[in-house]
């Protein structure tokens, strides 16, 4: 009730500047509960979406330096709860005209009394709840086995480009025999009788060929360390697409 009061406020004072045109209006507020100050001032703890939306409210168009707070017994708001007769509301100067000190010419605009402190087991505050997964460590496979005995990062690259030339050279001899077979001529007669008197050279790696064991190697690091992510953003993408 209190911080919905809260809310009220800062309404109506809103709606008195735009209706009466004032640019520079000091305002204000007093309250008596010292758990709305609290719910103001705070900037550590959330709350739940009731409370957090109306504090976000007032604070968007407030300062917590401009709420106090105001003891019950100086509240007029409580008049009307302490069983007073029609009568009495009637004679009582405080019901009409508010406290005393608010009719003073040194009303503080800035509250620089310090807070209470918002109690942790507060039922609008909402709790952290925290999980951890623990995952048990995968064995490196034979390539970053190899890989970590290297001395250096461009021998590592290199190693890896040396070993995806070879396959690429097997590949490429195993297709030339495939086609060879299919044409019924001996792959190792044909390939004497093409390259006879020729020796083999072996390039020097290019380039491109170290960039790209960069990448295998970094790929391979990846699917090593984080391969349990990668595997679940996979899958939460397939079924966003579904």
């Amino acid at each position: 009730m209190e911080l919905t009061a809260a809310v009220v406020s800062v309404n109506v004072t809103a709606m008195l500047e735009r209706e009466l045109d004032y640019t520079s209006l000091q305002s204000v507020y007093y309250t008596d509960s010292e758990v709305v100050i609290a719910y103001i001032h705070n900037d550590a703890r959330r709350f739940h979406v009731y409370v957090g939306n109306r504090v976000q409210h007032v604070r968007d168009h407030t300062s917590p330096e401009q709420w106090h707070h105001v003891p019950g017994k100086d509240n007029p708001a409580d008049e009307a709860s302490r069983s007073l007769t029609a009568s009495q509301l009637l004679d009582n100067r405080r019901w009409f005209h508010g406290p005393e000190f608010l009719w003073k010419d040194n009303v503080p605009l800035l509250n620089t009394v310090q807070p209470t402190q918002l109690p942790t087991n507060d039922v609008e505050v909402r709790t952290k709840v925290l999980a951890t997964a623990f995952l048990p460590p995968l064995e490196p496979t034979e390539l970053l086995v190899y890989i970590y005995r290297t001395s250096s990062w461009y021998k590592a690259k290199a190693s890896v480009a040396w070993m995806r030339r070879a396959i690429f050279n097997l590949q490429s001899a195993l297709s030339t025999r495939r086609a060879y077979c299919s044409n019924e001529v001996h792959p190792v007669k044909a390939t004497n009788a093409s390259k006879s008197g020729q020796s083999i050279e072996i390039s020097p790696l290019a380039i491109q060929e170290l960039v790209q064991s960069e990448r295998v190697i970094l790929c391979e690091l990846q699917h090593h360390h984080f391969g349990f992510a990668i595997q679940s953003l996979i899958k939460e993408a397939q079924w966003q697409f579904r």
